[in-house]
């Protein structure tokens, strides 16, 4: 497995049922090259409530250091924009952040770590 930065989208304490853009936060977790997290942090999203046109290239550019993200659901528009940024999207029924993540390192390491 590579290392990896992982963005979770997240509001209070399960996983944002709206849609990216819209959470509250996001949990970063960073994975080592064995998949255990070496770091964990919390980035507030200032773009929670605004309604602006393009809203996915600012929560790109907020993410920008992060190649993997975890949500419920993001925008039809959304989806090839973060893809073609080089995003990695993961989309989960999970109600918990560490939940997805667990998920998320189980097929890593089913695919052999790609």
């Amino acid at each position: 497995m590579k290392r990896v930065a992982i963005a979770v989208a997240e509001d209070g304490e399960s996983i944002c049922r709206k849609m990216l853009g819209r959470a509250a936060r996001y949990i970063i977790v960073d994975l080592d090259e064995a998949g255990r997290v070496v770091h964990r942090s919390e980035r507030i999203n200032p773009y929670q409530d605004t309604l602006q046109r393009g809203k996915t290239f600012d929560v790109a550019d907020l993410l920008a250091d992060c190649q993997v993200l975890i949500c419920r659901r993001i925008g039809r528009r959304g989806v090839p924009r973060l893809r073609d940024r080089g995003f990695e999207l993961v989309f989960t029924t999970r109600e918990r952040a560490e939940e997805a993540l667990a998920d998320y390192q189980i097929q890593q390491i089913a695919q052999g770590g790609e």
